[in-house]
C-alpha cells in the first residue's frame, strides 16, 4: 500500500476557502523556515518540495479546481473550513478594553535581508547606531570582532550571519542589537531597527511545524503585521553549546588583553 498522499491545505497551514493572499503569506512564511538555504538540517529540502508543490497548485485557479475536484471535494461533502485569524490593522487597532495589560507585551521590529523580525523588548538593552567592528585575532570565526560603546567592549556578531541569511550588498554602516545573551552582553549587527509595537499573547502563533524533527529553538513565534509576518526571535536560542562555550572563552581572552 502506498503512502497516503498529505493534504495541500494542510501542508500550507490554510484553510479550504483561503484567497490567493492567504495563501501567498502562508507559503512566504513557511519558506522563511524551510528553505534549504536558510534551513541546513537535512530534511529541509525535501520539506520545502512540499511547500513549493502546494503553492504551486493552490495558487493556480485551475489546478485548484481540479485538486479541489479530485482530492478535497471527492465524497460530496466539503469539510468546514478552518477560521481565519483576523490581520491586526496597524493604524487603528486597539486592545480589547476586556484583555488585561499584562497580557501585551512590547517589542522591537527589526530589518534582516529585507524582511521583519522582532525580539521582546525586555530582551533588548539598547539599539547601538553604527560603529567600527575592531578585528582581534583570538576571536571565534563566527564572532566579527568587538566593539565600543560608552567606555565598554562588547564581542559583534553578525545576526544575519547567525540565522544563515545572506548579507545585503552594502553592509558596512549598519547598527547593532545589544542583547543579554545566557548572561553575556553582545552586539548584533541588523540591517536597522524599525519601530516598537505591542502585541497580545493571543496574536502571537506558533511557528508552523511541518516534519517533529525539525526545531527553531531561535523562534518564539510569530504574527501578522498587515500583510507581512513578522517572526519572533529569541534570543536565548541563537547559540549553539559550542558557541556559547567559545564566546564565554573569548570574553576571558578580552578581560586579559
Amino acid at each position: 500500500m502506498g503512502m497516503k498522499e498529505k493534504n495541500l491545505y494542510h501542508i500550507l497551514g490554510v484553510s479550504y476557502d483561503a484567497n490567493k493572499s492567504a495563501i501567498e503569506v502562508a507559503y512566504r512564511q513557511l519558506a522563511l523556515l524551510y528553505h534549504p538555504d536558510r534551513n541546513h538540517n537535512q530534511e529541509a529540502a525535501a520539506v520545502m518540495a512540499e511547500i513549493n508543490h502546494a503553492f504551486a497548485v493552490l495558487q493556480n485557479t485551475q489546478r485548484r479546481k481540479e485538486y479541489d475536484r479530485t482530492h478535497v471535494f471527492r465524497t460530496g461533502n466539503a469539510p468546514p473550513p478552518t477560521p481565519v485569524e483576523p490581520v491586526i490593522n496597524q493604524t487603528n487597532w486597539k486592545p480589547r478594553t476586556e484583555t488585561k495589560q499584562n497580557n501585551h507585551q512590547p517589542y522591537l521590529i527589526l530589518q534582516l535581508h529585507n524582511h521583519p523580525y522582532a525580539v521582546q523588548l525586555d530582551t533588548v538593552i539598547s539599539v547601538i547606531p553604527p560603529k567600527t567592528i575592531q578585528w582581534t585575532e583570538e576571536k571565534p570565526s563566527w564572532i566579527s570582532g568587538v566593539i565600543e560603546h560608552q567606555g565598554n567592549y562588547y564581542p559583534a556578531a553578525d545576526l544575519r550571519e547567525l540565522l544563515d541569511l545572506s548579507l545585503p550588498e552594502n553592509h558596512i554602516a549598519e547598527p547593532f542589537l545589544l542583547c543579554r545573551i545566557q548572561g553575556v552582553d553582545i552586539a548584533l549587527q541588523i540591517d536597522k531597527a524599525l519601530r516598537t509595537h505591542t502585541l497580545s499573547t493571543s496574536e502571537i502563533k506558533a511557528v508552523p511545524k511541518i516534519d517533529k524533527d525539525l526545531t527553531f529553538s531561535f523562534l518564539n513565534g510569530l504574527f501578522l503585521d498587515g500583510e507581512q509576518v513578522v517572526l519572533i526571535l529569541n534570543p536565548e536560542g541563537l547559540l549553539t553549546a559550542a558557541q556559547q562555550n567559545e564566546l564565554n572563552d573569548f570574553l576571558t581572552v578580552l578581560a586579559l588583553t
